[in-house]
């Protein structure tokens, strides 16, 4: 009979399960692999803290440890944890307690006998951290004394540590039949017992009670592990046919207490799936047969809803069997997910991080693999979210979230003598309702600062985590960032409060104190000390416009044409071209080191031999000087600066341009040596001091120069970075922002000596290409560079007075090995992205402030998470691109009050080509242009005198706030703001009734009905009596009459 229609089913038999993309995966890891046998795991992962634990196939001993927060690629050196057991690895386990200290418990047993448990302080992973340590003896065959036990060890296969119980540990092994309880803390043995065979897989049920083992003859025991296992609560014999594989088992739920999971094989090496209550366990309640393999199934069980996952090395799906919903009269449901790769094992997620807003029930670790088996072929973990679909997910959906143990909290955790006195553990439990969880119950671990006493009677030793290459621990210690923090402290002096950080946050390196020295007021480590506003270059109040209809354009025919000469075999991250008010300069080919000028008015055709100063040696950079149109400043090969000044053009036959030998005959100004022979890479003029550059060295060996060149004076600083690739000043001009090739940004402090104070070291971007960074504000600082798999991406750093400098936001753009250069506008708060041999001009809205307003919403680890990801995107918004057909050599924009006001122009550059200079010209549709668009257009920063002279900027004095602004509002435009109300059109149309048009249907019926009525002969009004009348005009027929 078939079951009936209003019979119970699962509610999770819709659920689908959803693999990260390529770019949201661990991957080049490096995994390990378990032995063929299937003995031990592979992968693990903490109980609240969201770090990973899997094996390695670098070393034997080792586990790599990943923040499950930071997908990417580690091109073979994660940060891995050393020396975790004595031998090779045979497994180890994870505890379910002591997170809340920021740490957590690891077990790690060898196959040579010896157990080492130890704390591992999991904010520490970015540098080297203290582990307490605990050599646990090495486990014997039928020994009872500890002291009696070393030298008859056998191996260690299976470790498991107690749900419910602090610090007991249960461990098994292959060449021993003795099944051992440890006390982890006194380091000593519990309880042991003779299992009679060796175990494959020993299991705690969900209370505690009972602990199961499933051993070589293919019998699974139940011991009742508060007797010592003497006393044996179930049997079940040949739970499967085959003795050969090993056979895993798993306990379901505590609504299902009586419930056991079984794996194996049949006698014709067919997987197996077997369900039994262990009160009556002479049959299964229910056997599935499935497919022919060599690997078996590994159960993970999610133990709120009583749901097991069944992952083997080799497959390509995951399948699931429902046995918790068995308790409400539901049959066991199942399934298969279909994934895109190989597995080799899974780990599963504490049901806390469980995403309520999008029905996510469970969220899977999967180690790749390949059914060769080769550590070669486990080399990614792929994050896994299974889901139940629901039409919308605006309410709470109560019957798929049971209540659930924060594992993070030690309420309700027993001792060991309680335990063994037969105590039950009451644990308390939460809602996964966002609404009625509560801050404590829902905010991340918060790093505790004081260490936890170490145990007594057990020696303390200290290990650290390290990274597989020495030679690049300092190049990736941005792949171990520390864990999420609630920041519960307010500082009294800023004026906004400290948000809490979501997962996208990410501590950097740690920053060095901040000078001691007197500072200005806007300088950012005394701005935040003394309340100061850190945005005092910025206007205090801005009126929000939609930039997405901005547009970029450029003429149909290039303003300058005939290019011929340019110099493109210059490096990729070189400059090349630089603008004033009156002049553009471009590197030009041939010897000497030519730059060539020309003046901006001169439009048309370039001439073929172009005026160019000539330097003797290879150009390296140049720029103008920011407060001379006429004059440029220029480093060649030969290590020397020089200050040029562009004489006058003169009228020619093109209009106005250089007469014959003008520029070449031009001598400089001044001329400045750097000492030592290190390169430079970059000059870097003051914004607001006349004279003052940087000359920023190119090799670990140089030295950062500070010239004057006014007075030939220079300062030579050592700083860090084994060589810079480019450099920007803050906004209030009183720190220097470097990006160096140890793939970190500094924030340099000039003034302190002959050594650069460091105030901040921040980890910007995994790849070795060069990298670029610009200031946002006093505030904020982005970085521009590479993933380690050529992925550009955009990040925004807030710098916390340099004393806890945290990324806020990151942006991954597209995947291209070429450098991209940024130009961003602080008054339309927009970041132009270019890069030479592309098309594309790109352009992003910055809005720093969103990331403090989306901090402040919602809790939770999966709140935090979604929280995060739109904060990205709020923070940076993508606007429309300009591309051209020809590619780009360089891009330089324009000054402000360059821009054409009138058609509302908010950007204006000139972009080099191979064989042309165009202008692109970024513009704004308004309905009103004929006003002056003060929304759009605040008072903006264009120094034209010095602010400071440099000995006094020496000495410490920062530039006067406020920094003098200048409004772009021509004397004959009216203000958008001040403007009358545009006037109401009246319609001129006819407001009377008129007569009704046919619509097109109507117009089609008349046609069609005035052809049928033709058709039938009914054309017209017709008389009734038609026929008779036609019949009374015909003549006679006398002819034919028959009476004739």
């Amino acid at each position: 009979m078939p079951p009936s229609r209003f019979s119970q089913v699962s509610r999770y038999r819709n659920a689908t399960l959803t693999t990260a993309k390529p770019l949201e995966r661990f991957t080049e890891l490096g995994i390990g692999s378990v032995p063929d046998s299937g003995i031990g795991r592979v992968i693990g992962v903490t109980a609240a803290s969201g770090h990973i634990f899997a094996r390695t196939s670098t070393s034997p001993n080792s586990l790599l440890v990943l923040p499950s927060n930071a997908p990417k690629k580690y091109a073979k050196q994660p940060p891995l944890l050393h020396g975790i057991c004595q031998g090779v690895l045979g497994d180890f386990d994870l505890a379910k307690w002591q997170e809340d200290q920021g740490r957590t418990l690891l077990a790690a047993g060898s196959l040579s006998g010896a157990i080492s448990v130890r704390n591992v302080n999991l904010p520490e992973l970015e540098g080297s951290a203290d582990q307490s340590t605990v050599a646990l003896p090495a486990q014997s065959s039928g020994e009872t004394s500890l002291s009696s036990q070393a030298g008859t060890s056998g191996s260690v296969t299976s470790l498991q540590f107690h749900p419910n119980v602090q610090s007991l540990l249960a461990s098994s092994s292959l060449q021993s039949n003795i099944v051992q309880l440890w006390d982890v803390k006194a380091g000593t043995n519990v309880a042991h017992w003779d299992a009679g065979t060796p175990q494959y897989d020993i299991k705690w049920s969900v209370d505690g009670s009972l602990l199961a083992g499933s051993g070589k003859d293919a019998t699974v025991h139940l011991w009742d592990a508060r007797q010592g296992g003497s006393n044996t609560a179930a049997e079940i014999v040949s739970a499967h046919a085959s003795k050969v594989k090993p056979i895993k088992c798993t306990f379901i739920n505590e609504q299902t207490p009586h419930l056991l999971l079984t794996t194996g094989f049949s006698q014709m090496r067919q997987r197996e799936v077997a369900i039994w209550d262990h009160r009556n366990s002479k049959e299964p309640l229910k056997r599935n047969t499935l497919d022919v393999s060599s690997s078996g199934f590994e159960p993970i069980c999610e133990y709120d809803r009583g749901i097991v996952y069944l992952v083997a090395k080799g497959d390509s799906s995951v399948r699931w069997i429902d046995v918790g919903s068995q308790d409400q009269g539901a049959s066991f449901a199942e399934g298969v997910f279909p994934i895109d790769f190989s597995a080799s094992s899974a780990a599963i997620a504490p049901s806390a991080s469980n995403d309520v807003t999008v029905g996510e029930i469970a969220k899977l670790y999967i180690a790749t693999g390949s059914t060769s088996g080769g550590a070669s072929a486990s080399d990614a973990i792929v994050p896994s979210s299974v889901r139940v679909p629901r039409r919308n997910f605006i309410d709470f959906h109560a019957d798929l979230y049971p209540d659930t143990v924060l594992r993070s909290d030690k309420a309700g955790a027993l001792g060991i003598d309680e335990w063994k006195a037969g105590k039950e553990a009451v644990l308390e439990k939460v809602s996964m309702d966002p609404s009625l969880r509560t801050q404590r119950q829902v905010s991340a671990p918060t790093k505790v600062v004081r260490e936890e006493e170490a145990p007594k009677s057990v020696e303390t030793t200290s290990a650290s985590i390290s990274q597989a290459n020495d030679s690049s621990e300092k190049a990736s210690s941005s792949v171990s960032p520390a864990p999420i923090q609630v920041q519960t402290e307010k500082s009294t002096e800023t004026k906004s409060p400290v948000p809490m950080t979501s997962n996208a946050k990410q501590k950097s390196d740690a920053a060095l104190p901040a000078p001691s020295r007197n500072t200005s007021a806007i300088h950012p480590s005394k701005a935040l000390s003394q309340g100061a506003a850190t945005k005092a270059v910025l206007p205090a109040e801005k009126t929000h416009w939609s930039r997405r209809p901005m547009a970029g354009s450029t003429p149909l025919i290039s303003a300058y044409q005939n290019l011929s000469s340019l110099d493109i075999s210059r490096s990729p991250d070189a400059r090349m071209i630089a603008i004033s008010r009156r002049f553009f300069a471009l590197p030009i080919s041939g010897p000497g080191g030519r730059l060539g000028v020309h003046p901006i008015e001169s439009t048309g055709r370039l001439p073929l031999h172009f005026p160019s100063l000539n330097h003797g040696t290879p150009l390296i950079d140049f720029c103008f000087d920011p407060f001379n149109d006429d004059q440029i400043i220029s480093i060649a090969a030969d290590a020397t600066v020089r200050l040029w000044g562009i004489p006058e053009p003169v009228e020619g036959e093109n209009g106005i341009e250089f007469a014959s030998e003008q520029l070449g005959n031009v001598k400089p100004i001044s001329e400045v040596q750097l000492p030592g022979s290190g390169k430079v890479s970059e000059l870097v003029p003051h914004p607001f001091i006349q004279g003052l550059v940087a000359a920023l060295p190119a090799d670990g060996e140089g030295k950062l120069h500070l010239i004057d060149l006014t007075t030939s004076i220079i300062v030579s600083i050592d700083i860090p970075g084994q060589g810079l690739f480019s450099g920007s000043w803050s906004p209030d001009g009183s720190v220097l922002a470097v990006s160096a090739k140890d793939k970190k940004a500094y924030i340099l402090d000039l003034r302190a000596g002959a050594k650069a104070e460091v105030l901040a070291s921040i980890a910007a971007h995994d790849s070795p290409r060069s990298f670029r960074c610009v200031w946002v504000d006093g505030e904020y600082l982005l970085t521009i560079g590479h993933t380690i798999g050529s992925l550009r991406q955009i990040k925004l750093f807030r710098l916390g007075g340099f004393e806890g400098v945290e990324e806020i936001a990151k942006h991954n753009l597209d995947a291209s090995p070429s450098v991209l250069f940024p130009s961003y506008d602080p008054d339309t708060n927009i970041l132009y992205l270019w890069s030479k041999g592309e098309r594309i001009v790109s352009a992003y809205e910055v809005q720093p402030d969103a990331e403090a307003a989306a901090a402040n919403t919602g809790t939770g680890t999966s709140t935090a998470r979604a929280m995060a990801q739109q904060q990205s995107k709020e923070i940076f918004t993508q606007l429309p691109s300009f591309q051209h057909a020809n590619p780009q050599l360089g891009v330089t924009f324009l000054p402000k009050d360059m821009l054409d006001v009138r058609n509302v122009e908010v950007a204006s550059a000139f972009r080099v080509c191979k064989s042309d200079l165009q202008r692109v010209s970024w513009n704004v549709p308004r309905s009103r242009p004929e006003f002056f668009q003060d929304d759009v257009y605040p008072p903006t920063v264009l120094i034209r005198q010095p602010l400071l002279d440099i000995e006094s900027w020496l000495s410490g004095q920062d530039v006067a706030q406020p920094v003098p602004r200048t409004s772009l509002q021509p004397e004959n435009m009216t203000a958008l703001s001040q403007a009358p109300p545009p006037q109401v059109k009246q319609s001129s149309l006819s407001k009377g009734p008129t007569i009704r048009q046919l619509t097109e249907k109507e117009k089609e019926d008349a046609m069609f009905k005035d052809i049928f009525d033709k058709a039938k002969g009914n054309d017209g009004e017709k008389d009734p009596n038609h026929n008779e009348n036609q019949a009374a005009r015909a003549p006679q027929n006398d002819d034919w009459d028959d009476d004739d």
